[in-house]
């Protein structure tokens, strides 16, 4: 997933919560977090995995320089590992200095239109309001 803005973030927590694992086997962990400016993605892997973690869910990869490398290591490493990696637009897989071509899968997410978002909320093709009807909207 690579688009700004597209719910990346609650599109992953929601998948976790959906899983059919234990709570034990998936982490959820933010690459802008404080704590990998001295600690390691490729250490933390290693160190889930050998408690017994199974999914390792990497949310603002682009946020952590050298993400591809150590991406690429976890992946070749530690084959019973599966890892599900999020970033923003900025991200273009084929321009890296590290191949992941062969070892990942690239999904682009579009963020909605606001009518879109009202056609899926309201489970109604063509939605529309009019604009009187917003602007005179109180919250």
């Amino acid at each position: 997933m690579k688009n700004r803005s597209a719910c990346k973030t609650t599109l992953l927590l929601q998948r976790i919560k959906m899983m059919n694992a234990a709570p034990e086997e998936c982490l959820y962990i933010t690459l802008d977090d404080i704590y990998f400016s001295g600690n390691t993605l490729l250490a933390t892997a290693e160190w889930f995995r050998q408690l017994g973690g199974k999914y390792l869910f990497i949310d603002e990869v682009h946020k952590y320089n050298g993400w591809v490398r150590e991406v690429k290591n976890i992946y070749d490493f530690y084959k019973d590992l599966h890892l599900i990696v999020t970033g923003s637009s900025i991200i273009e897989l084929l321009g890296l200095e590290v191949d992941l071509s062969r070892r990942a899968r690239q999904y682009e997410l579009n963020g909605m239109s606001f009518r879109e978002y009202l056609e899926y909320k309201e489970d109604k093709e063509g939605y529309f309001i009019q604009l009187s009807r917003v602007v005179n909207l109180t919250v």
